[in-house]
């Protein structure tokens, strides 16, 4: 069970770029892929 209290930032980034695969089934409008990452630190 969680306890305690978090601060959490918010930042503007990450990276567009084009993966060469588009999937129609999947409703694919064009190859782009949105890379995003998190990071959760956790200590005193």
């Amino acid at each position: 069970m969680p306890y305690g209290q978090v601060t959490i930032e918010v930042m503007d980034g990450g990276m567009l770029t084009t993966s060469g695969i588009v999937l129609p089934d999947k409703d694919d409008k064009n190859d782009l892929i949105y890379v995003v990452i998190a990071s959760v630190e956790v200590g005193y």
